[in-house]
């Protein structure tokens, strides 16, 4: 495959289709969209779908109002189901610096002309009558934030642009500035564009680093849980809003017959003590003869062109380039803590980290292989 562009994208996530959207109505129609796996298959398509307009800064509420405008009029446009629901939400102010919070939000929301009302506990028992409402002072109440599905609303977005190329199973595994444009390496051929916009998500930063920046994104693990069917929520006429407490880290919202509840972990120490946290898979390999290096989203695709790149030592330099250690990037997903060193001491070394907890680990240098 050898193919030209105006623009490329890298990545298949929400971010990286809404782009697409958003150029084609703007009248950019030659855009190519790369995805190393199936669209979505990140961390879209596991996300809550949580879409309120409660935000600490003016420009961001502008563009939660139009997103939340646009989701409501999407399916119309495209055909393809996005299941908003437009059921509102509720934020809990149990403290009086909260409610001072919350009313400088209704000051901005006003402004922005998004619809924010302050409720009391009795309207607050009404609106969610599963909710106990001792300790609580009031709540912010924004009638036209909802929830939606991630994987719909990523697909109109794509079905929306209706001139996006859209390559599936394509990883970028190198990017070059060549003759006045970029070149993008990929197991199937060549992307060359005028312009290359890194939307990959928690594969951001291994992106990043193939044109030699620093991105500081770290991926967090976060649950949720979804309950059986509960009897109460059968009774009522209308959707619950989508409840959130700041104080307690948490949210939740409906989830047809049930709930589904997403607690934050606060205190980070406590996950790096988890034996279930696994290394990232992102990583790098290098010739030890020639010195070509390639960091690569994926330690696969890195060891993959080390093995089968053309090294100029020839033939001779074959046998000692296959005993070369691939160099593995090991992360901890708890606290962001990243090491480089070689794939056999990787697994020691994390655990190593788990052992002595974030704080201390934080502060030594990483380790080199």
């Amino acid at each position: 495959m050898r193919e030209e562009a105006k623009v490329a994208i890298v990545g298949g996530g929400i971010a990286a289709c809404s782009l697409a959207y958003h150029l084609a109505r703007l009248g950019w129609d030659d855009v190519v969209l790369l995805e190393q796996d199936e669209l979505t298959s990140g961390s879209t398509w596991h996300a809550a779908g949580l879409c309120t307009q409660f935000n600490s800064s003016y420009t961001l509420m502008r563009l939660l109002r139009y997103s939340v405008e646009l989701y409501r009029s999407l399916e119309a446009e495209t055909g393809q189901p996005v299941n908003y629901h437009a059921c509102g939400s509720l934020r809990l102010a149990a403290t009086r610096d909260r409610l001072d919070e919350f009313r400088q939000r209704a000051a901005m929301a006003e402004l922005v002309g998004v619809p924010f009302e302050f409720v009391g506990t009795e309207r607050l028992a009404g609106l969610n009558p599963l909710l106990d409402t001792r300790g609580l002072l009031e709540a912010a109440y924004l009638p036209t934030d909802g929830h939606v599905d991630p994987t719909g609303l990523t697909t109109a977005f794509v079905r929306g642009a209706s001139d996006l190329r859209v390559r599936r199973r394509t990883p970028v595994t190198a990017i070059r500035r060549e003759r006045g444009s970029w070149l993008l390496e990929t197991p199937v051929g060549h992307v060359r564009a005028e312009i290359v916009v890194n939307a990959a998500g928690q594969w951001a930063p291994a992106v990043a680093r193939l044109v030699g920046g620093d991105l500081p994104l770290v991926s967090l693990q976060h649950h949720y849980v979804v309950t059986e069917p509960i009897a109460e929520l059968a009774a009522l006429e209308r959707e619950l809003p989508v409840l959130r407490d700041a104080d307690a880290s948490s949210y939740v919202r409906q989830e047809g017959g049930g709930l589904l509840v997403g607690p934050f972990e606060r205190d980070r120490s406590r996950g790096c003590s988890t034996a279930s946290r696994r290394a990232s898979t992102a990583g790098c390999s290098s010739c030890g003869v020639c010195g070509r290096r390639w960091e690569r989203s994926s330690l696969r695709w890195a060891v993959r062109e080390f093995e089968e790149h053309d090294c100029p030592a020839g033939e001779a330099a074959r046998t000692r380039r296959a005993v070369k250690a691939a160099e593995r990037e090991i992360a901890c997903e708890a606290c962001g803590w990243v090491a480089v060193t070689d794939k056999y001491r990787g697994p020691a070394l994390l655990a190593e980290h788990q052992r002595i907890g974030p704080n201390k680990a934080d502060a030594a240098e990483p380790a080199s292989g």
